[in-house]
């Protein structure tokens, strides 16, 4: 992996996760498992980039209405 930061001397890398990979989500299994690992993932990437002065977050957000909600009538949301 290269970082381009060699201008600004440090970095950020911000990823945007869900509440949803820290629940069981039934019939979002593929979902609530991609937002699981994204969170594994920011903190092992973080490790790795830190020695560049690059940091990374891992945000997580609530419970949001959106379509893949709304498509799913046994979701329990």
């Amino acid at each position: 992996m290269r970082l381009n930061f060699q201008y600004s001397k440090k970095g950020l890398i911000l990823n945007i996760g869900s509440f949803a990979g820290s629940v069981p989500s039934p019939m979002l299994a593929t979902y609530s498992g991609t937002k699981a690992f994204l969170s594994t993932f920011s903190s092992a990437l973080g490790e790795e980039v830190s020695q560049h002065n690059v940091t990374v977050e891992h945000v997580n957000t609530y419970f949001v209405v959106s379509v893949i909600l709304l498509c799913n009538s046994r979701s329990n949301y």
